[in-house]
């Protein structure tokens, strides 16, 4: 008999509450595990308990940025360094060019290029 696999955890990241319940409701329903976050700081003590398989975060949020955020992440442990992480925002100038993300969605994001992105981040 064959184990059933697990399923793959998603972390959200994003201040805007409606994005994290959007996401969360979506994503779980595609059969996905969510944990959302909706600041910085809640985002590195949820990456570092929960062990995400992806991390999917706003650029702009207050207190600590979505690219603060990475960076922290990235110092924590070799294996915050292989997840991978998305970023979305809707400011094209906010693209990351320092390499330290896996992709980049621009919002509002098409829900279809959404998930081909997740699903090949997670493959």
């Amino acid at each position: 008999m064959c184990a059933k696999a697990m399923k793959k955890k998603i972390l959200v990241i994003d201040d805007e509450a409606e994005i994290c319940d959007l996401m969360q409701g979506w994503l779980s329903y595609l059969d996905y595990d969510v944990i959302t976050a909706t600041d910085g700081d809640d985002g590195l003590w949820k990456a570092k308990t929960e062990k995400p398989d992806l991390i999917i975060t706003d650029a702009l949020m207050p207190g600590k940025t979505g690219y603060e955020l990475v960076s922290a992440l990235r110092g924590l442990s070799e294996r915050m360094q292989t997840i991978p992480i998305l970023m979305m925002s809707g400011r094209q100038s906010m693209r990351d060019t320092t390499g330290q993300v896996a992709a980049f969605v621009d919002k509002p994001f098409d829900p279809r290029q959404m998930l081909e992105t997740i699903r090949k981040l997670l493959s």
